[in-house]
Order: structure tokens, then C-alpha cells, then sequence
């Protein structure tokens, strides 16, 4: 069998598109969690947990409404003791999140 001249280039170009888009393909899909919960829902539960915390210090403090904790304290209000840091408390997820408290 004999590739005609005008055939192989053709079959070239869809060899070199099939590579392309299958290099490319991977940066489509979404990333898949490594067990436990996604990034998404690990950003929600980090938010009630420090919104439990910040209760937790208003109430057995008896801070004002307006009274804004510091990050140190949230985490200490979470874990019940102090010296933690907040970071270590909150770990971001694989989006890599910054948490503003106040």
C-alpha cells in the first residue's frame, strides 16, 4: 500500500494535533482531592470553625459585638489553650487561602 502525497501530511497534522491536545487535556480538568473533603468544603468548615471560635470568645469573655479578635486569639479560643498560631490551627488547602478575621 502506497501513502499518496497529499495523505501523509494530512496524517501528520492529526498526529501532532491527537499530542497536543493530549498534553494539553490535563490543565482542563479538575484537580481531585487526596481523600477527606475538597478545597471548597475544607474553606467552609475552616470559616465555621472560626466563626464558632469568635462566638466562643464574645461569649465567655463578654467582648462587645464590635470587639475585633486578633488571629491568636481565635486560635486559642478554638483549641482552648493558648499559644497556638493561627496557621497551625487553620492549615490552608491546596488552594493555598488567606484568612481575614476581623
Amino acid at each position: 500500500m502506497r501513502w499518496s502525497r497529499e495523505l501523509l501530511p494530512r496524517i501528520l497534522v492529526l498526529i501532532v494535533l491527537a499530542l497536543l491536545v493530549y498534553s494539553i487535556y490535563p490543565a482542563f480538568r479538575r484537580g481531585k482531592s487526596k481523600g477527606g473533603p475538597g478545597p471548597r468544603a475544607t474553606i467552609r468548615i475552616h470559616l465555621d470553625m472560626i466563626g464558632d471560635a469568635k462566638r466562643n470568645l464574645q461569649e465567655s469573655l463578654h467582648l462587645p459585638d464590635d470587639y475585633w479578635p486578633s488571629r491568636a486569639e481565635i486560635a486559642s479560643a478554638y483549641t482552648g489553650k493558648s499559644g497556638y498560631v493561627f496557621d497551625t490551627v487553620f492549615k490552608p488547602s491546596s488552594w493555598g487561602e488567606v484568612y481575614i478575621v476581623n
